[in-house]
């Protein structure tokens, strides 16, 4: 009767503990991805324009970015069974990343890159390990550099945008049973990226004109501990010894 409770009771630490492996407080990873970009504002530069309007797809940029995310789940609250299920889905995230925006058109253009900093608070659609995931929040962004292309008149200059800007990100990510989930973000510009001066500026700028980045992302974000569990029971897979019914 003695080992036979003392069973019982480690058979519970154990079950316990592995349900506290599954819901992990904390989520880590890194991600990769594409972006495509343009600049809100470029209608009021007072240049030739070309027989058609300039589109979004003619000034689009598409560039790579990645960087690194952490998680954190909103921990189980007192209150109604309704207040209790929707926190249950709740948690909020942060990242560091690198994108690189900007626009390319025949008279003028611009390469921007940003290290970005959102707090994004996060809604899962369904109570599962894995499904859809909604995500809104604000982001500040720290300009890297910024390389004016060689246009006919120099409309921009390196010390022509601000070093600090802020933006609002929101977008939908399938978290996939393994740790490899698919993300897409549209950023929308808050503040000006630009700090008016110079002659070239007062020349082909209208007064009171803003620039704001816009742009969407695509993205692959690995879950290191998910991943690195799902590679990790494959392999024990595929190492077991098969029956000898199955010879």
């Amino acid at each position: 009767m003695k080992y036979r409770s003392i069973v019982v009771v480690l058979l519970l630490l154990c079950t316990y503990q592995a349900q506290a492996q599954d819901q992990r407080s904390f989520t880590y990873g890194f991600k990769l991805g594409i972006s495509g970009s343009a600049i809100h504002g470029l209608d009021k530069i007072k240049i030739p324009r070309p027989p058609s309007d300039v589109g979004l797809f003619d000034v689009l940029r598409v560039a790579p970015h990645g960087g690194i995310f952490v998680t954190y789940k909103i921990p189980n609250v007192l209150g109604p069974q309704y207040i209790i299920d929707i926190v249950k889905r709740l948690s909020v995230g942060t990242e560091l990343t690198v994108s690189n925006v900007g626009f390319i058109h025949d008279y003028l253009g611009i390469k921007l890159s940003y290290f970005n900093i959102p707090l994004l608070c996060m809604f899962q659609v369904r109570k599962a390990p894995h499904g859809v995931l909604l995500y809104l929040g604000p982001q500040v962004e720290f300009l890297r550099h910024a390389m004016p292309l060689k246009v006919l008149v120099p409309f921009f200059e390196e010390h022509d945008f601000n070093t600090m800007i802020w933006s609002l990100v929101w977008g939908v990510q399938y978290i996939s049973p393994i740790g490899v989930n698919l993300d897409f973000r549209y950023n929308c510009g808050l503040s000006d990226i630009t700090q008016p001066h110079g002659f070239w500026w007062s020349l082909h700028m209208t007064e009171g004109t803003w620039f704001t980045n816009q742009y969407v992302q695509l993205s692959l974000s690995v879950d290191v501990y998910k991943a690195y569990k799902g590679m990790r029971r494959l392999g024990e897979t595929s190492t077991r010894p098969k029956p000898l019914g199955d010879c």
